[in-house]
Formats: C-alpha cells, sequence, structure tokens
C-alpha cells in the first residue's frame, strides 16, 4: 500500500517553492534526494539524507551561483565527467555545461563549467559513457535538434566525434554485454532512436527500429526510463499528449520490441503524464506515474515487458499532491520512499511502499509454485500457478492455466490470446480479476458472464475463464467485476494483435461511380436522394446491384443527389486498428503506415462533430466489438472533385451534397466514397 508520510520542507521560499526536478543517488549505501527550485540563476539546491522509518534530514542546500548564468528549466543530469559525479544543470546556449560537482559524502560541491566546442541550446540533456580509459559524452546541442558526441580529454578537453539529427526529449547510455547504446526519445519523431556507439571512436549509428516504432501511439514524451531486469533491458517512455507509458525491450543491438501501451483511464490518475519513476528491487521492477490528474499510480514490470497496475493514491488536502510534475523514487531499507512535487505548491509530498513481504518472480511452465511472500507467478504455455500467502501477482500463459492465489490479496491476469483460464480461489472484495490485456475491452457487458453454482464463467472473443470462488459460493458480476474501470486502458498493440488483420478491409472506399443507366457496386442497397430547389426529394433505393431509377421527367433537371448506404457489423470492416489510427490521430500523430490523408480524418469523426479527438475512437472501438453507439457508422459520398486540402484532425466538416444534371433521367457523377470508422491506408 502507498501510504502518506509527510511534506518535506525547509522553511526557505527559495528552495521550497517552484520545485523543477527531483533525483535520488546512493553515496555508498546512503540515499540522497536532490531538489532543484526557482528558476535560474534565482534557483536552489537542496539535498535530503534518506532515513528507513523516519523523517529525512535536510543535508545540504545551495543557492544557485549567479555567475553560471543557467537558461534551462533546472532539471537534473547526473554523469561521470574526468572521473567525479557531475550534477548537471543546464547546457548553456554557448555550449557551457554547468553544475556542481558531488561530494563523495552527498554534499554538493564546487560550481563547474566545461565549455564545448560547438554551440548548446538551453537545453539539459547529457549522459556519458567509457570505453577502457577514454571517457565519452553526448549531449543534445544546438537548440536541442541533434546529438553530438565528444571525446573527453584528460584536461577536460572535448572533441567533436559524431552528430546525428534528432530532437531529443531526453537521452540515456546503456551499457549491454556487446554494445554502448545511447537511447533518446525523440520529440520531432514521437519515437525512440536507438545508437550503436563505436568503443574505440566514439561516433554513433542509427539503429533502424521504424518498423517495430511505428505502431505506438505515442505522443510529446514527457519522461523516459531505461531499465534493466528480468535478463533484459527496458526503455520505458510517457506520452504527454497521448495520456500513456509505453514499454520496449532493449536488444543488446539497439533493436526495439514494443511489449506494451497503456493509456490513463479513471482510475490510474496520469492524464497529461509529466513523469514516471522506476526501480529495481530484488528481480522485481516497480513504475511511478504521475501527471495532471491529482495521482500517483504504481506498475509491477513483469517479465515480457507488461505493466500491471497495482494501486493508485489520489491528492488529498492532507497529502498535498495536485499536478505532478517530477517524481523520484529510492529504495531505503525496508521501503520504497516516494517523492512528488510540482511548482504550483511548496514542498515535496513523501510516500512509502512497505518491502517487508517482498518475494520472488517466478516463471515456468507445468507446476510452479510461489513462497509466503509477495510473489510474481507467469505461466508459460500450459500451467499451474500456486502462490500460496501473499499478495502475488499471477499472470497466464498461453495455454490452459489453473491458478490458485492462496491467503493474501491477489491479482488474476489474464491473457489475451491464451487458453482457458481457471482461477480455484477468489475471494470477493479481496482478490482482483486483470483484463486489461484485451485492447478490445472496454465495458463489462461486453463480456459473457454465466454465474455458476461455486463461481461464475467468462467468455470473451473465444476464450474462456472460470473462477471458483473461495467460499464455494456464486459470484456476481459485480463480485468479481466491481475494480473493472480502475486499470489502465489498452489498444491493439499493432498488426501482430491476433484479434484483427493488420489491414483492414477496404470495402468502398475511394473513388466510385454513380450512374443511372448501369449498375453500381459501390452503392448497393443505398437510398439515392435527388433533390431540387422548392421541390420535394425523389427517394429511391438501388437494389443489390445498385441499379436505381429515379424517374425525372424528360429534359434537362439540375439539381443534388445525396447517397445515404448504411454500415452492416458483419462485414467487419471497422475494427480494433481503425480505433488505434483514429487515436494516433487525435494526439497529433500520423497513422501507422504514415501520412494521413484528409479523407483518413472524415473516417475517424465517426461522432460528426467536426474535429478527431479519443471519443471518436472509444465509439470505433464500440463498434468493432458490436456494442451500440449514438452515431451508426455509415459511408459518406462526396463529390470528387471536392477540394478536401483544408480538411485536418481539427477541422473535418463536409459537404455530401453533388451537384447533378440529368439529361432525359440520365446522368453519371464521380464520389468519393468514405466508411465513417474505417481509418486505412488509401
Amino acid at each position: 500500500m502507498i501510504e502518506f508520510k509527510g511534506t518535506l520542507t525547509t522553511g526557505s521560499v527559495n528552495f521550497d517553492r517552484g520545485i523543477r526536478d527531483l533525483v535520488s543517488i546512493e553515496f555508498g549505501a546512503e540515499p540522497y534526494l536532490y531538489s532543484t527550485s526557482g528558476s535560474g540563476s534565482g534557483g536552489g539546491l537542496v539535498v535530503w539524507q534518506l532515513s528507513n522509518d523516519d523523517v529525512p534530514t535536510l543535508f545540504d542546500s545551495q543557492v544557485i551561483d549567479s555567475n553560471l548564468s543557467l537558461d534551462g528549466d533546472l532539471t537534473i543530469e547526473v554523469a561521470d565527467l574526468l572521473g567525479e559525479d557531475l550534477l548537471v544543470l543546464d547546457i548553456s546556449s554557448s555550449g557551457s555545461i554547468l553544475g556542481y560537482s558531488l561530494e563523495p559524502t552527498g554534499m554538493i560541491g564546487e560550481a563547474q563549467q566545461f565549455q564545448l566546442p560547438s554551440e548548446g541550446g538551453g537545453t539539459t540533456l547529457l549522459a556519458s559513457y567509457s570505453s577502457g580509459d577514454t571517457e565519452f559524452i553526448v549531449v543534445a546541442t544546438d537548440g536541442g535538434s541533434q546529438i553530438t558526441a565528444y571525446r573527453v580529454g584528460p584536461t577536460g578537453t572535448f572533441t567533436e566525434v559524431d552528430v546525428e539529427i534528432g530532437r531529443p526529449a531526453f537521452l540515456d547510455t546503456v551499457e549491454t554485454a556487446s554494445n554502448t547504446l545511447v537511447v533518446s526519445a525523440d520529440s520531432s519523431s514521437h519515437s525512440v532512436v536507438t545508437y550503436q556507439t563505436d568503443t574505440e571512436t566514439g561516433e554513433l549509428t542509427l539503429v533502424d527500429n521504424s518498423n517495430a516504432t511505428s505502431h505506438l501511439a505515442l505522443n510529446t514524451p514527457s519522461s523516459m526510463e531505461v531499465i534493466q531486469a528480468h535478463g533484459s533491458s527496458w526503455v520505458l517512455v510517457a506520452g504527454s499528449g497521448s495520456n500513456s507509458i509505453s514499454v520496449m525491450e532493449l536488444g543488446s543491438d539497439g533493436s526495439l520490441l514494443p511489449t506494451d501501451h497503456v493509456l490513463d483511464s479513471f482510475g490510474t490518475k496520469f492524464n497529461f503524464i509529466q513523469d514516471i519513476a522506476a526501480i529495481n528491487v530484488g528481480d522485481q521492477v516497480f513504475v511511478f506515474a504521475g501527471g495532471d490528474d491529482d495521482g500517483i499510480s504504481l506498475f509491477a514490470l513483469v517479465p515480457g515487458g507488461q505493466l500491471v497496475h497495482l494501486e493508485t493514491v489520489e491528492g488529498t488536502a492532507e497529502n498535498g499532491l495536485g499536478g505532478v510534475d517530477t517524481l523520484s523514487v529510492a529504495q531505503v531499507g525496508n521501503e520504497l520512499q516516494v517523492f512528488a512535487a510540482n511548482q504550483q505548491q511548496d514542498g515535496i509530498s513523501q510516500f512509502s511502499v512497505s518491502l517487508d513481504n517482498l518475494g520472488s518472480v517466478i516463471e515456468g511452465d507445468s507446476i510452479q509454485s510461489g513462497t509466503n511472500r509477495d510473489d510474481i507467478l507467469l505461466g508459460m504455455g500450459g500451467s499451474t500457478l500456486l502462490a500460496g500467502g501473499g499478495d502475488d501477482i499471477l499472470v497466464a500463459g498461453s495455454g490452459t492455466t489453473v491458478m490458485a492465489g492462496g491467503e493474501g490479496s491477489d491479482i488474476f491476469v489474464v491473457q489475451n490470446g491464451s487458453r482457458t483460464t481457471i482461477i480455484t480461489d477468489f475471494e470477493v472484495g479481496v482478490d482482483r480479476l486483470d483484463l486489461s490485456d484485451f485492447g478490445q475491452l472496454r465495458f463489462p457487458n461486453q463480456l459473457g458472464f454465466t454465474p455458476t453454482d461455486d463461481g461464475a464463467q467468462i467468455d470473451f472473443l473465444g476464450q474462456t475463464i472460470t473462477l471458483q470462488s473461495a467460499d464455494g459460493g456464486s459470484l456476481s458480476q459485480v463480485d468479481v467485476l466491481k475494480d473493472f474501470f480502475d486499470v489502465p486502458i489498452r489498444l491493439p498493440n499493432g498488426p501482430n494483435e491476433n484479434s484483427f488483420d493488420a489491414v483492414s478491409s477496404s470495402g468502398v472506399t475511394g473513388l466510385v461511380t454513380v450512374s443511372s443507366a448501369e449498375d453500381n457496386p459501390g452503392i448497393r442497397n443505398a437510398e439515392v436522394h435527388f433533390v431540387q430547389d422548392g421541390s420535394a426529394p425523389i427517394v429511391v433505393q438501388a437494389d443489390g446491384q445498385g441499379q436505381f431509377d429515379l424517374q425525372l421527367p424528360v429534359g434537362l433537371q439540375e439539381g443534388h443527389i445525396e447517397i445515404i448506404k448504411s454500415y452492416s457489423t458483419e462485414s467487419q470492416e471497422i475494427d480494433a486498428y481503425d480505433a488505434l489510427q483514429a487515436l494516433r490521430m487525435s494526439v497529433g500523430l500520423d497513422p501507422t503506415w504514415g501520412t494521413a490523408q484528409p479523407e483518413n480524418y472524415i473516417a475517424a469523426d465517426i461522432n460528426g462533430d467536426g474535429s478527431v479527438d479519443a471519443s471518436d475512437a472509444l465509439v470505433i472501438l464500440r463498434i468493432s466489438v458490436g456494442l451500440s453507439v449514438d452515431n451508426d457508422p455509415e459511408w459518406v459520398f462526396l463529390d470528387s472533385s471536392t477540394d478536401l486540402s483544408g480538411v485536418t484532425a481539427d477541422e473535418t466538416h463536409h459537404d455530401t451534397e453533388i451537384a447533378v444534371f440529368a439529361l432525359d433521367g440520365d446522368f453519371s457523377i464521380e464520389t468519393t466514397s468514405i466508411l465513417l470508422g474505417n481509418v486505412e491506408q488509401l
């Protein structure tokens, strides 16, 4: 449980107000918390010494030297430079690295300034690595529009060895078994970019991850963590524009494999997410997230790269937790200490999570038994997971999985695409069923829920979950799914999702000829309306071949045509992949195939309010799983000569009236046909 401990204040407005960044650092076995406040040279640095089961002690403070001339946001990067730890606060527009050295005791040392041979840009992005006795650094320079690698000389000189184009929002370096990698969360491509480094020259080689990352609905990277756990390296990126956390497995060659992408929900409260903080404890990984939603959410990162939501704590008058601008976490003895701050409220809110009963990560097929502590058990293929005591996480494998949580509050995670899952001891009000891996599932009534004498059975998309209650009685839908909306939202992760095809059916989208004298396959069974000023409309229905007869008078008739064609869910042309594209466009991203066309924006605006937003994606998702919606999908037919260049995600209005001139009842027109909700490459 996340427990509020108190608010850290120094008593000085200079240090307590406008807190910009928090970083936890260990010196020896002692953990310290560093904070920056204010702005530029008027800001301050504070160091807190952390103590288990005790209030942190104010350890050191420093009003930032006015001679440093900082023009950045006082964010902190820690680098090893010339054999000592450096607290970097800025890279000035003149190319100076500005900050403070850190003493071996954790105290703030002398102000430091190192001059780069090229200009910087008022940003604090610096990471360091070494090869043998040679030190290298990579920094964001030239206004943050490129990454530059430098060799560091023994006297503090810097020699440029490589320049790569990009707009990094975050930089980090990772040591793998065979490579040193540079990882960047790029704000121009809204993606993660990796580079291999040459251990002799320091040069960077871009790794092509375009196929792997093209399906991420990530917008405006706001935080990045790189962590090594479960035998792999993982990159976690928060997107403030997409209200999301993305997880990618990082290969030793710099390759990326997306493994999870979660969106904020009403119960998780990381809307407009600003920061994430990740930490290894034994063989478990904990991830904290916060944004503008007045709360902090806690996740476990399990093997395979999936985030399991554990808990969310909401802001109150007592804990002072409003919007979260910065987060930091440290292990202090037998607890995690979590710190949160923003620039509008004074002080730092401190929370703790007990590790007294931390268990193990256990995975495999056949029978896997847990301890009496808080374990994570994962099935591989068909398996039986026996958790024992403790508050456990049990994750079903791809085959038939039997899960028994035992005593304690357990989370049973059912994987999309697995076979039958059997839970033998579900305890009402104590245990939780996590179905968030089903990207198509949004509401409990989508499930086939059948109470049984000793529990319940759930059926969804061909998968069956059998629940047996701990007390042997029947289970209601409320018993099992009362926490349904407390988990994050997942969309299908891309074309490998087993519930849909990567390429949606094209239907009749595109150019369609409508002729009064021929078959018109594109408007089969549609209504054709002919309207003349001052006259009642003539309405006929096309037959199965698309033929129709308006029975117009002899001579030249001028008017306009409107074609109305409804959508049949049996065609399955609208699926969860369309919802993913609409969501990407709603947060300013291109669809997964590349640049969106005006027709794509019109198709994505299924509720017809004139813009593409997250509500359109939700409506499309409901249609894809057969739920009722207020705006039934339909085809719209536009004059093919219509100028659509002004159509954008923020302006999707269009005219469905097509001018016609019928001579003796005959006419032929060219139309552009768009199925609303069917967002596909044209």
